[in-house]
């Protein structure tokens, strides 16, 4: 703080004239009439040290009056951060604008993207030709370049043509593009406004980019404008995932939907609908509690093969309960191959005789006469199984150190396989290709007698892993129980499948000991069975759990690794189109916008679909307090921010923070006020 009248602080010795006159008041001989009774003196001492109490107190008052009037007159100023400099410095300002779909709330003044915009306009207005301009929108993450300087006109120009997009406002992501453009640039000043609705989700920090401004010996001023006033009432749809693991034509698939309701009310009748390849499949109708988030299901049978896409809708018929549309919506794909090609790999062709005829009589109850499966037999693995899109290995007693390699190499790389131990195999060699995989490992083989405690049935089955999920009628199933019996073979033969680390068992026999098990490698996956595909060991292949288990099999390993994941759009991503075939996307604005994309395939001769969704963090409108904040960006080491909650008052915040306050009203006021407490003071004073 400066005095541009530094000179009349003089005038603060006047203080004195009142402590003098005090002091004179004291030496006043008074007539004071004393009772003869001493607890009337005592009396009369006690009322008068609060009368002198009440005199310092009136001294203090009248101090304070000339402190106040003197410092008026001084004309105190607050040192603004350009004060002593060139009011026309070049300027760099970089402007953070959320545009976000949040910002489509509206309250009296608007939607809040267009007051956004608007106090944007306002702003330029306090820069000159000579300074250098930055705009930074939501939409502008991951493809941002640090260079695009602009001018007024063209930052105006480009803040028209803006819209909302379905990327998140991140102001951690947004901190980063901020610290490299004052890295890259030099000037005496720089500004940040971020001109946003200031939900809590905005502020989500990353704890290693904090201190982003510590140290840096710049003159950075950031100005935080809140926009909008108002929490609008919202549902939406916060993920719709493809349950069935194995899509086949023809098949239910089942989508499961979470739907939010942000209010702080009940809704009743909301009804989401299930669109298939723009079409509607299916519908429902919930009632959701306020803040609830509520699971629903819905279904359809895919009538063609190929890449798939669709999307499920939250109807708004009443705009009261929903004000936000684009979180409505939400989009998914899948993948049901053309074909699929088995690679059937054993010592001779016996041992495939079951697997076979397990894959005739999928065919046949496909019912759609097309030729789904075709297998291909190999004496041995090499090269050549890589064109498999699983492969099933039955009765194959040795694995040499080539095979071992090319096989492990195929299931990191995608591939699916499922393995039937031969009776005479040997397991060292198994075992040697299995430690490459870090997988499960193949113990000694047993034989089971009569005597053997091994009843005639499963103990446990995993039925919510997808080569049993919805096969049986009862969808409730994830164990096998007393109360459900699923036909188990008769063994003479085991081997004993030690777990490892990466197993997942899927049958058990009583004992404790695995039949069927699975082990993830890599994009890859490998299925062991404890028993041959024979009628060496078991009669296994003659049980109806076995075409089952063949053909899912097929599907499962077959289609690949499809990820379905949730890709959301503002970021890169990583997609998987038909079967194992990974696609980066990185971020651009043609994928700022949530919604089905396609890729064509010309091995296929078909579009292969990935779907971009939002992040469902925008759809949560609750407004940060100052607090929060602060706090944030104090995490940042930035402690020059300046909170403006009413955007209309922007221009008046920044000329003052630039060119300082003068403060001689303050002390004016103050000085009144002691003046009008005096008055009242002495009066009531005087009737003691």
């Amino acid at each position: 703080m400066t005095f541009i009248n530094p000179y009349l602080l003089f005038g603060l010795f006047a203080v004195a004239i009142p402590i003098l006159l005090h002091l004179f008041n004291l030496q006043k001989v008074r007539k004071m009439e004393f009772s003869t009774l001493m607890f009337l003196k005592e009396i009369q001492k006690s009322k008068l040290r609060r009368i002198r109490i009440k005199q310092i107190l009136l001294l203090i008052l009248r101090i304070c009056i000339i402190v106040f009037i003197v410092l008026a007159f001084s004309n105190p100023v607050y040192k603004g951060y350009l004060a002593g400099n060139n009011p026309d410095i070049r300027k760099c300002g970089i402007f953070l604008l959320d545009n976000s779909f949040s910002m489509s709330i509206k309250d009296d003044k608007g939607s809040s993207y267009e007051q956004a915009k608007n106090s944007l306009k306002n702003i330029l207005s306090l820069y000159n030709s000579g300074d250098k301009l930055f705009l930074i929108t939501s939409s502008h993450l991951k493809s941002f370049e640090k260079d695009e300087l602009k001018d007024a006109q063209s930052l105006l120009d480009s803040v028209s043509k803006l819209e909302l997009t379905s990327v998140r406002f991140d102001a951690s992501g947004l901190m980063k593009y901020v610290k490299e453009i004052i890295g890259k640039n030099n000037f005496p000043l720089y500004e940040v406004f971020i001109l946003s609705d200031n939900q809590k989700t905005n502020y989500k920090s990353e704890s290693k980019s904090e201190k982003l401004f510590e140290d840096n010996g710049k003159n950075i001023r950031f100005y935080n404008i809140d926009i909008g006033k108002r929490t609008a009432n919202n549902i939406s749809i916060e993920k719709a995932e493809v349950k069935s693991r194995i899509p086949e034509l023809n098949k239910e698939i089942k989508i499961s939907v979470a739907v939010k309701n942000h209010n702080n009310f009940n809704c009743l009748n909301k009804q989401i609908n299930l669109f298939i390849d723009d079409k509607k499949a299916a519908e429902t109708v919930i009632d959701i509690a306020s803040g609830e988030r509520k699971d629903v299901s819905l279904s359809f049978r895919p009538l063609r093969k190929g890449s798939i896409s669709g999307y499920v809708e939250l109807l708004q018929p009443d705009f009261f309960e929903d004000e936000i549309l684009q979180d409505n919506k939400y989009f998914f794909s899948l993948y049901i191959p053309e074909k699929i090609n088995a690679g059937l790999i054993g010592d001779n062709e016996i041992a495939f005789r079951y697997v076979k005829l397990a894959v005739e009589s999928a065919e046949k109850l496909s019912g759609t006469g097309n030729k789904t499966y075709y297998l291909n037999s190999y004496g041995n693995i090499n090269e050549q199984v890589r064109s498999s899109d699983m492969l099933i290995i039955s009765g194959k007693n040795n694995f040499s150190e080539s095979e071992s390699e090319i096989l492990s190499e195929y299931i990191k790389n995608g591939g699916g396989v499922i393995l039937f131990p031969g009776k005479n195999m040997n397991t060292e060699s198994i075992n040697s290709f299995l430690s490459r995989i870090n997988s499960f490992r193949l113990g000694n083989i047993s034989r089971i007698t009569p005597d053997t405690s091994l009843e005639n049935k499963f103990d446990r089955i995993d039925f919510e892993h997808p080569l049993f999920y919805g096969a049986f009628r009862n969808e409730e199933l994830s164990v096998t129980s007393e109360k459900f019996f699923v036909e188990s073979p008769g063994i003479n033969f085991l081997y004993e499948i030690v777990p490892g680390s990466n197993t997942k068992s899927l049958m058990t026999l009583p004992g404790g000991n695995i039949f069927l098990a699975e082990s993830d490698y890599g994009e890859g996956r490998l299925i062991l069975c404890a028993v041959s595909a024979d009628e060496e060991m078991s009669d296994f292949p003659k049980k109806s759990l076995f075409p089952l288990i063949i053909s899912r099999s097929i599907h499962y390993l077959g289609n690949g690794v499809y990820k379905n994941d949730n890709n959301i759009a503002g970021r890169n991503n990583i997609v998987t189109l038909g079967k194992n075939k990974l696609f980066s996307v990185p971020y651009s604005e043609k994928f700022s916008e949530q919604g089905i994309y396609g890729v064509f395939d010309s091995s296929l001769n078909q579009n292969l679909f990935f779907a971009l969704n939002r992040d469902t963090l925008e759809s949560a409108l609750r407004k940060s307090d100052v607090k929060e904040i602060k706090d944030f960006f104090g995490k940042y080491k930035i402690n020059s921010l300046e909170y403006i909650s009413d955007a209309a008052e922007v221009n008046s915040v920044v000329v003052k923070a630039r060119e300082g306050k003068e403060l001689w009203k303050y002390f004016a006021v103050l000085a009144l006020i002691f003046i009008i407490l005096e008055m009242a003071y002495a009066k009531k004073l005087e009737k003691i």
